[in-house]
């Protein structure tokens, strides 16, 4: 039977991504995700679900409970992907917004 960290590391390589991407795209530690791909450690259920969003797959997969992923074209799993991408620019514009605020002594 196929491991999490096998599950996860073929999702991310079949779309293409390396680890640093999957990390901006989930949210999860970069190093966090080497550990689970060599199997030296497994996820919290939240960090495989953020994962599974990101890779556009159900979380039943990763978890080993289903036999193969969701297709990218799933129009339930563009919304997840949309959303964790809508979500990283939030973060991106808010920590520029700080920056900007730090440099003109506003806060």
């Amino acid at each position: 039977m196929e491991s999490f960290g096998s599950r996860l590391s073929a999702a991310r390589k079949s779309r293409g991504w390396k680890q640093p991407e999957l990390a901006a795209a989930s949210g999860v530690d970069q190093g966090a995700i080497s550990r689970y791909e060599r199997d030296l450690a497994e996820p919290l259920l939240s960090k495989a679900n953020l994962l599974a969003k990101a890779l556009e797959i159900p979380i039943e997969y990763l978890l080993g409970q289903a036999p193969g992923a969701r297709p990218a074209s799933d129009p339930v799993a563009a919304l997840h992907k949309r959303i964790a991408e809508l979500e990283l620019e939030n973060q991106t514009l808010k920590r520029r917004l700080a920056a900007i605020e730090k440099v003109i002594g506003k806060k």
